[in-house]
């Protein structure tokens, strides 16, 4: 009996993972340390559709370059995509890659999940604008937050503080 039990077992297991990848689990990936030991994330939200987020990020990114130097690499970069390639799609792996790639930066790149989860998490009662973007420590508590909208998120103010935080 017990081997007969063994063997639906091991036949039932076959059929249901028969077709499908095992994939061991993913290493996290850990954020550079900074000088002072802290480790800082800058998570920025934005989407292919968004004229204004194609614009300024990659703005962040260089004004970022020329503030720190060769410190730029101690920050651990995120791109957040929400949507697809409209604001009504959802997102997809592919659609995000081909954005990150659209903007030329280097960056892990995020599917916000369900829909503008994390964006709500990070500004709760912002509308759903784009970009917007966070800044957090490696326990991933808020340093400053850059909510969207053309007086809150500034490209030379989000690259003065991620250099500040860098630089403590």
């Amino acid at each position: 009996m017990f081997l007969k039990s063994l063997m639906l077992t091991v036949m039932i297991t076959f059929v249901v993972s028969c077709g499908k990848e095992v994939a061991g689990p993913t290493p996290p990936v850990t954020p550079p340390v900074t000088q002072n030991g802290e480790k800082v994330t800058l998570k920025l939200y934005g989407a292919f559709w968004c004229a204004t987020c194609s614009k300024e990020i990659p703005e962040v990114m260089e004004m970022i370059r020329q503030k720190l130097g060769d410190k730029a690499e101690l920050v651990q970069l995120e791109l957040w995509v929400p949507t697809g390639t409209t604001a009504a799609q959802r997102p997809t792996e592919e659609i995000a890659e081909a954005y990150r790639s659209k903007l030329n930066i280097a960056a892990n790149v995020h599917l916000d999940p369900w829909r503008w989860q994390t964006f709500r998490s990070n500004f709760p009662g912002a509308r759903f604008s784009l970009p917007a973007a966070v800044l957090v420590d490696e326990k991933g508590r808020e340093i400053e937050a850059f909510p969207p909208g053309s007086t809150t998120f500034v490209p030379s103010d989000i690259a003065a503080a991620v250099a500040s935080s860098v630089n403590k």
